[in-house]
């Protein structure tokens, strides 16, 4: 499922709403009051009608990467040398 334009910009809106929230390390406990990353973008997404909490439970990086709602364009990783590889997919 693919974002508008309008709905990118409402996205980065409902993101914007969560600055000043403490990091919640834990990922479970105190969640309204607290934001983990993967968290943050599956909160930011939930009013535009995207799901990608997929088990219901602590959104993880997992649920993101199988939600039929994420597109992944980009990669990069550094191997055991420090050498950074870069990816951009199509």
């Amino acid at each position: 499922m693919d974002m508008s334009n309008d709905e990118r910009n409402q996205f980065v809106d409902n993101a914007t709403k969560f600055l000043g929230y403490p990091y919640n390390y834990s990922f479970i406990f105190n969640t309204k009051n607290s934001i983990y990353c993967s968290d943050l973008v599956s909160r930011s997404a939930k009013p535009l009608g995207f799901n990608l909490n997929k088990d219901n439970g602590t959104t993880t990086i997992y649920d993101l990467i199988v939600s039929n709602d994420t597109y992944i364009f980009y990669y990069h990783y550094f191997d055991n040398e420090g050498v950074q590889y870069i990816y951009y997919l199509d």
